[in-house]
């Protein structure tokens, strides 16, 4: 686990308003910095920035998706102990996937690798700066994704997707397993999202 304080490279040079619009964006790097090493790699922690600013008050943003990925991951803690981590990839559209499973429960993250920004130099406020993960103001949204989850347990799962920004629910229902496997039909998210699929 890493913990430590974040700013911008040449951060003294900004203006305020360009500051504010940079910070705004690279909060989503933080927000993959918590998702990603659990969920991709199997990490045992997550990367933990502490965002502040010249008065050491926290961003609260930060703190919220931070809060998001937390309460995730601890109500789920027993499950994740005895879990296998299964990484997915990326498929041909740029949906990276990957999380944990049981013979009665799976917990997934997916994201879209579209919304990092191409790492060019960028012009914000009539200001040439170098470019930040997830400068991509408005990224797409992604409507059509869809993945296969096998080696489940025959009967009905509770199935819940939610936003990873601010941990609402987006879309919840009940699927049944017939031959141990289950396709799970994403709803529309940008960015990412998370999804756990528990036997009831």
């Amino acid at each position: 686990m890493f913990i430590g304080e974040f700013s911008e490279d040449g951060a003294e040079s900004y203006t305020d308003e360009l500051m504010e619009e940079i910070d705004g964006m690279s909060d989503y790097y933080m927000l993959e910095g918590f998702w990603s090493p659990v969920f991709f790699a199997n990490a045992a922690g997550a990367n933990i920035f502490w965002k502040i600013n010249q008065n050491f008050t926290p961003n609260m943003r930060c703190l919220k998706f931070m809060k998001v990925f937390s309460d995730a991951v601890t109500t789920y803690a027993d499950l994740l102990a005895d879990a296998d981590f299964n990484y997915y990839g990326i498929d041909e559209n740029g949906i990276q996937m990957g999380g944990y499973s049981t013979s009665e429960s799976v917990l997934l993250y997916a994201r879209d690798t579209a919304a990092n920004d191409s790492g060019e130099t960028v012009k914000i406020s009539d200001k040439e700066v170098e470019s930040v993960p997830y400068l991509t103001k408005n990224p797409r949204s992604v409507t059509t994704f869809e993945s296969t989850v096998k080696v489940l347990n025959n009967g009905t799962y509770q199935v819940t997707y939610q936003n990873i920004e601010d941990g609402s629910m987006i879309e919840q229902m009940e699927q049944t397993v017939t031959d141990g496997s289950l396709t799970l039909k994403f709803p529309a998210f940008t960015r990412g999202i998370f999804v756990s699929v528990i036997k009831k």
